[in-house]
């Protein structure tokens, strides 16, 4: 089955890597201030409905709150073939970067997915992990992988890799995911699973670019992740979604997003 107008393969374009600001930026017409990356609703005030070009939006610093992801002053610009982020990293982002920069080392496929796509765009959230999506590898290649990973993480699901391959990762319609952490902790930590399903495959096939600090970080599908998030339906979920769909609104496919949501049976009014 494929999904959306573009099937479910597709390759995305190589991010320019200049300096400067490339092409149009979609952000609000002046910078968007928050309370310190929060908002009494998870949604933008109606005045960030149109697009303008303009630097960034940042959210404005306030009094702490107990949960809250205080300290990371997340700057978001988006742009035609890239985002960059730059923020100060709390462990989350720590862990998510090193974890991409891993895999990048082993030149595996990856698609960072979920919840942490609307949190590395600014939603001021807490997580305790981040989920990615890679290719499907033998045992072999995922035996490297394992190794590579384990020396700077640990896997705290139990086996060796021929288990976590045949038992979690490679098990069919009961396929499922493994987790790594810091050594010696639970959490935060990376939830790493095998794309296996068609929307895996197309989250994975059309990734997107974000330049976090200047390191190169890939995330899924942008109408994928939004689409699946809305067909979940939770309060949190729908959340997320809307976050990721008003920050990136002017770069979606928005034909594309409407197949997605209709082939997902997923709807929601304010998608244009």
């Amino acid at each position: 089955m494929g999904w959306g107008r573009r099937g479910c393969w597709g390759k995305a374009g190589a991010a320019p890597m200049g300096g400067a600001l490339l092409g149009p930026v979609v952000a609000p017409q002046r910078p968007w201030h928050g309370t310190g990356g929060r908002r009494a609703s998870p949604f933008p005030p109606s005045d960030l409905s149109g697009l303008a070009t303009s630097c960034a939006w940042m959210p404005r610093k306030s009094k702490p709150r107990p949960g809250a992801r205080d300290g990371r002053n997340p700057r978001v610009w988006v742009e035609p073939r890239r985002i960059r982020v730059r923020l100060t990293p709390d462990p989350v982002d720590r862990l998510a970067l090193d974890f991409c920069s891993a895999l990048e080392d082993a030149h595996v496929r990856y698609a960072v997915v979920s919840g942490y796509v609307a949190i590395l765009l600014g939603r001021n959230r807490l997580s305790e992990d981040v989920d990615v999506f890679t290719e499907p590898m033998g045992l072999k290649r995922f035996r490297a992988l394992h190794t590579a990973l384990n020396k700077s993480f640990e896997c705290i699901t139990p086996g060796s890799p021929a288990r976590l391959l045949r038992d979690y990762l490679a098990a069919g319609e009961e396929s499922t995911s493994i987790r790594y952490a810091r050594p010696g902790r639970f959490s935060p930590n990376a939830e790493l699973k095998f794309a296996s399903k068609s929307h895996h495959h197309y989250s994975l096939e059309r990734r997107f670019p974000v330049d976090v600090n200047g390191q190169r970080v890939y995330i899924g599908a942008l109408e994928m992740d939004i689409a699946y998030k809305v067909m979940m339906g939770s309060e949190k979920d729908l959340a997320d979604a809307r976050w990721v769909y008003d920050r990136t609104r002017g770069i979606l496919d928005q034909g594309e997003l409407k197949d997605l949501m209709e082939g997902l049976g997923a709807h929601a009014d304010w998608i244009a």
